[in-house]
């Protein structure tokens, strides 16, 4: 059994404008709506100003975003993209609050730099099979930790 670590910051990004959702964008190679997330490097700290410019850079965030680090947990999974083996996936859980959002992010559905992106609830991720088959553990883990 492969048990091949794979380590994500996970962006649980939402606004006093959208109250109760969180920003997701649709990834095309599986096919599903996700948190925006970022490959995990160094210490939460360290990492911290990397995520920001990430976020302005990448997803068109305000620059006076607050980033707050929340959790780090793993989950043991099937791999879809890999045969179904099983992976650990450790993750380190960010909140982002937008005090107010840039005119492209007003819309329930939006384009950012080529990513489809929308505004969903908790509870609407989770009456989404292709959420809940792929990404139920993130989604639990933002359930508990924040919402």
């Amino acid at each position: 059994m492969d048990t091949t670590e794979k380590h994500s910051s996970i962006m649980a990004i939402r606004s006093a404008e959208r109250p109760g959702e969180y920003l997701l964008y649709h990834d095309t190679r599986w096919d599903c709506d996700f948190f925006p997330n970022h490959d995990t490097q160094g210490t939460a700290e360290m990492e911290k100003p990397n995520l920001k410019s990430w976020l302005v850079r990448d997803f068109s965030a305000p620059e006076n975003l607050a980033l707050s680090f929340i959790t780090e947990t793993s989950s043991m999974k099937p791999s879809l993209s890999h045969n179904s083996e099983m992976r650990e996936y450790d993750y380190r859980l960010w909140l982002v609050d937008v005090d107010s959002l840039p005119d492209a992010w007003k819309s329930d559905t939006f384009t950012i730099n080529g990513r489809n992106c929308r505004w969903e609830s908790i509870p609407g991720m989770e009456a989404n099979p292709r959420i809940m088959q792929v990404n139920q553990d993130v989604v639990s883990m933002v359930k508990d930790s924040i919402h």
